[in-house]
């Protein structure tokens, strides 16, 4: 359901807000569900969700048209976007080596087609 969210192109960005802060107490209750071969399918969706976000979010620079609440959560998205990430990165750390080495090649990927992804996953 939070990918749901973090994918709709329509949400608002409290919407994803809300829904990436959900998704940080989510990888904080259950980090270690996301480590090892079971976790492959957790990681990949919330991955799936943060990439989705990143490419609503990174043109996004407050080109002073908007509204100043509305701008001010884009920032705040951004800021929670690399919390989450980094979370992310730390969990699936926690699991076996094997699992670590192939989500690393999948984040080294999205940095090789967006460079901006290293402050998203803290250059893992």
């Amino acid at each position: 359901m939070l990918t749901t969210i973090l994918l709709d192109p329509f949400a608002s960005p409290q919407l994803i807000l809300a829904a990436l802060r959900a998704l940080r107490e989510v990888l904080l209750g259950c980090w270690m569900r996301f480590g090892g071969e079971g976790g492959k399918r957790w990681t990949g969706e919330v991955l799936r969700g943060l990439v989705g976000v990143f490419g609503g979010v990174r043109g996004e620079d407050g080109d002073g048209d908007g509204e100043k609440n509305e701008e001010e959560a884009i920032e705040e998205v951004k800021r929670e976007l690399g919390v989450v990430g980094k979370l992310l990165v730390e969990a699936v750390r926690a699991g076996d080596d094997v699992t670590f080495t192939a989500f690393q090649k999948d984040i080294e990927r999205l940095v090789e087609v967006d460079a901006r992804f290293r402050d998203v996953f803290g250059g893992v």
